[in-house]
């Protein structure tokens, strides 16, 4: 039983609609197959570096494949590791499970999909590696799948791979449970986990690492995605180390906007922000939201002038890095400052600050904005008109409520509180 290296992945998501990404102007070429191309960056990786295995822990594909050109795809890599001698050994999870996947082709000799009906154990005594798994039967897997797994095997390195959230992650279902004295219980040399798409390490005494998502598919996943090299060594604990394979970087980033005092000044605040997610990208192309943040004199014209703000921020983006950097929202998160000066008529500044106050009050006004909606045709309710905000929370109506109130101050000379036209 000598060295061995591993590369783990997990969650592909092959063919992921990117969130309705692709529908947004300015988006970047690659969206459509930046799945498929950081898994070919993968698999390129593997053949350079002489990887011994690829192990993958669920979620190859995002759902049932809209057509056989997915499952293609995922073939003909798996066939250049084939031509390399390097196995590939993987499970299914929540999103490819197998009464997800109603389409089926064969994958090439070498790579094996481990039996969804219990755990199952395959030994490669050559590398000196047994891996035990057991891949998602439905969507749902509420049952601890681990508890069911064997023992280590002796004389060889043992791997886990398991599509678990293990006690629970906010951002995620709650999948196949466990603990990690479930995972230490067993023996193992390493864990190899999917589900979790950020990557992480988790806690002792377990040797389990999540290897994270492979490319990030939404602003929820920023940084570096790829997956993780483990070395394995008889009688050491393992090495491991990430590695990037995304070919689209996703970002945000705070303008700190509560020293400026003109929207030239949250230019160049922005623009140096912009600048510094670009090198962080190491040459990729760049998905990121910017969120303008603190207590500025510019809260007023910034929340009432959004669709101006954005505008001219996606163009300066444009201008710094054309086809490098697209600016997909800007977030106005300021707050007024303190000394500011409120120009609205006293009894409609009252009204607004006693609904955004009291939750009672603003439940009752969203109530009344309900009845009216129900006598309002369908057809005429936009998507982003202003009854669309009944969708949302209180929270999105109380913020609406204060963009109101931005765009009346805007309004009104500040020196009468009459309307300027």
């Amino acid at each position: 039983m000598g060295v061995v290296r591993v590369l783990h992945l997990a969650d592909l998501h092959l063919d992921s609609p990117m969130r309705g990404m692709a529908a947004h102007d300015g988006a970047p070429q690659t969206v459509m197959s930046c799945t498929r191309e950081a898994f070919v960056n993968a698999v390129r990786f593997a053949l350079t570096e002489q990887i011994d295995m690829v192990l993958i822990a669920g979620d190859v594909y995002d759902s049932d494949w809209q057509d056989f050109s997915t499952g293609v795809f995922f073939a003909s890599q798996l066939s250049l590791l084939r031509e390399a001698d390097i196995p590939v050994i993987l499970i299914r999870g929540n999103h490819d499970a197998a009464s997800v996947i109603s389409r089926d082709l064969p994958l090439p000799a070498g790579t094996t999909v481990l039996s969804h009906e219990q755990p199952q154990t395959v030994a490669l005594e050559d590398l000196g590696v047994a891996v035990h798994g057991q891949s998602f039967a439905s969507r749902e897997v509420r049952a601890n799948l681990a508890s069911a797994y064997p023992p280590a095997l002796a004389g060889l390195h043992n791997i886990g791979l398991l599509h678990t959230s293990l006690a629970g992650h906010p951002e995620h279902d709650p999948y196949a449970p466990c603990s990690p004295d479930d995972l230490e219980r067993l023996g193992y040399d390493y864990w190899a986990l999917g589900h979790i798409h950020e990557p992480s390490r988790v806690a002792e005494p377990a040797l389990a690492h999540y290897a994270g998502c492979v490319q990030g598919r939404s602003v929820r996943e920023c940084g570096p995605r790829g997956g993780l090299v483990v070395e394995l060594q008889p009688g050491e604990r393992p090495e491991v180390q990430p590695v990037a394979f995304d070919v689209l970087r996703w970002a945000v980033a705070d303008v700190d906007c509560s020293q400026l005092k003109t929207f030239e000044e949250m230019h160049a605040a922005a623009s140096h922000r912009l600048d510094e997610m670009l090198a962080s990208a190491s040459g990729r192309p760049l998905a990121c939201r910017l969120r303008l943040v603190g207590e500025s004199e510019l809260h007023n014209r910034l929340l009432g002038e959004g669709d101006r703000v954005r505008a001219e921020l996606i163009a300066l983006a444009n201008d710094l890095a054309p086809e490098a950097i697209w600016l997909g929202a800007v977030q106005v998160n300021t707050l007024p400052t303190k000394a500011r000066e409120r120009h609205l008529d006293p009894e409609l500044q009252s009204t607004l600050e006693d609904v955004l106050g009291d939750p009672q009050t603003l439940a009752e006004l969203r109530a009344m904005l309900v009845q009216i909606r129900t006598r309002v045709p369908e057809a005429l309710i936009v998507k982003r008109g202003p009854l669309a905000i009944l969708d949302h929370d209180d929270a999105a109506i109380a913020r609406a409520l204060e963009l109101a109130s931005a765009r009346l101050e805007l309004a009104l000379d500040p020196v009468t509180g009459e309307a300027v036209l």
